[in-house]
């Protein structure tokens, strides 16, 4: 009751999240809204980028106000959503960033939830893209914490990469520890 906090998590629903990436991250999002419901407001959005249309999607999976205790929002979104396309991150951080400084609490807190590094990108520098949004939010207040997973050696080869990105707050997991690391991390937080 004494917490006043908002949370989005932005989740990576990339063609390399298909699978078992997907189902547990899923899970990892379902234990994060169920154990926020009624206490912090908390939206969910799945991102990917329609390469058809060369264009970033957002999908919207739970929104702030919607608090339904019979539904699970996460696990009935990727029940019925097949992840496909690429990732656009940093454009993706902005987005959220800009929806979080419109709420009204004071602690703003954005979980950016991949399982790779950024991949749709032609003409700028995609690392340097995402690096320059998440200095960005948090310059303007909003904590912005990164779960990393995938397998061992992908984190060992890509950790400088994220850690480039990031800088600090990296959640590095393997996709099978996604659901306790995040009951760990929002028990710290609220």
């Amino acid at each position: 009751s004494l917490t006043d906090a908002v949370v989005e998590i932005c989740w990576d629903g990339s063609g390399s999240m298909y699978g078992g990436k997907q189902k547990l991250s899923a899970q990892a999002c379902a234990i994060v809204e169920d154990g926020l419901k009624g206490l912090v407001p908390l939206k969910i959005i799945n991102f990917t980028t329609d390469w058809s249309n060369r264009e970033v999607v957002h999908y919207l999976v739970k929104d702030f106000d919607e608090n339904d205790r019979s539904i699970n929002y996460s696990l009935s979104y990727a029940r019925s959503k097949g992840f496909n396309g690429g990732n656009k991150d940093g454009y993706d951080i902005r987005v959220c960033t800009e929806e979080l400084l419109k709420r009204q609490e004071k602690d703003k807190i954005l979980i950016v939830m991949s399982d790779g590094l950024p991949s749709d990108y032609n003409s700028i520098n995609p690392q340097d893209d995402v690096k320059d949004a998440v200095k960005c939010a948090r310059r303007k207040g909003v904590i912005v914490i990164p779960i990393f997973f995938g397998s061992e050696s992908f984190r060992n080869e890509a950790f400088k990469d994220y850690e480039y990105m990031y800088e600090k707050n990296i959640i590095n997991a393997a996709p099978e520890e996604l659901p306790n690391r995040l009951v760990k991390l929002f028990e710290a937080l609220v």
